[in-house]
């Protein structure tokens, strides 16, 4: 990471962030398994939780994937999830509310769990915002069964997710700085090998990494465009917004072209490929 990378200001801003956008978030997306979303069904067969097992969800966000689990390991099993965030774990409590499902704030990096908790780890699209993905990994592994097993879901490469990249790579032409140096982003393990070697890098077992690719359906080049606004961090949309009207719209019409590639009957459709790491502790 960078010297000007501060991880501790960076987790607050996620925070906020993460409870700001949580309805939008969980309303637009994961409720709706849409997109990369679909992958949950994938995660989850690829974990394989069994009844009477216990599961942790690191990053649970708004509890889908917890939901999904606590179906699979029954009334005898147990499942926690944890998120940095308050906003998606309040959103988690009301929509995931179950006897075997308990919701709590945590930071991934400081598992507060002895070792050797739970018999299945799961995260979806957390992992690569973890400042100290390492130290993140080897929580998950501690506190995981000898030889049982984690299953994780990241994004692709920025050229296999145009969703990311066909706005952010206009937008960091005209706001350069936009990005603080040394930030986690959405393709950091978009490439099998560096996840691979992330989890060769902490010990695990028995490491595939799959990659599957889903459709997202984005509207109208307005409705993306308002929506992947919407979802950005006050920070980074109060940069674009010191831009002249001239150079915003201009920017604005680079990534109206750079779209239509993917325009199908007047709506955007993107490819999202969605990477699924296993393995053993």
């Amino acid at each position: 990471m960078s010297a000007a990378f501060d991880p501790v200001s960076y987790k607050e801003e996620l925070k906020e962030l993460w409870s700001e956008k949580a309805e939008l978030y969980h309303e637009r997306f994961a409720s709706k398994k849409v997109g990369p979303f679909k992958s949950l069904e994938q995660l989850i067969a690829t974990a394989d939780p069994k009844e009477g097992e216990r599961v942790l969800d690191v990053g649970t966000g708004t509890g889908i994937v917890a939901l999904e689990a606590a179906k699979r390991v029954g009334s005898s099993g147990r499942v926690v999830g944890i998120d940095l965030a308050p906003g998606p774990l309040a959103i988690a409590r009301r929509v995931a509310a179950g006897n075997n499902m308990e919701f709590l704030e945590m930071d991934a990096e400081d598992l507060k769990f002895p070792d050797g908790s739970f018999d299945v780890v799961l995260s979806e699209f957390a992992f690569m915002f973890f400042p100290d993905s390492q130290k993140a990994l080897g929580e998950m592994k501690r506190v995981l069964r000898k030889n049982e097993r984690i299953a994780l879901s990241v994004h692709g490469s920025a050229d296999d997710v145009p969703y990311f990249s066909v706005i952010m790579s206009t937008v960091i032409r005209y706001v350069p700085d936009i990005i603080p140096p040394g930030r986690p982003g959405p393709h950091r393990f978009g490439e099998p090998e560096l996840l691979r070697t992330e989890f060769e890098r902490c010990g695990f077992s028995s490491i595939d990494v799959a990659g599957y690719t889903y459709q997202y359906d984005a509207g109208s080049f307005e409705e993306y465009w308002e929506e992947y606004m919407q979802s950005m961090a006050a920070s980074m949309r109060s940069k674009l917004n010191s831009l002249s009207p001239e150079l915003h719209a201009k920017m604005k019409e680079e990534c109206r072209r750079k779209a239509g590639r993917f325009m199908k009957d007047e709506k955007i459709v993107f490819p999202w490929q969605v990477l699924i790491a296993s393995a053993r502790a």
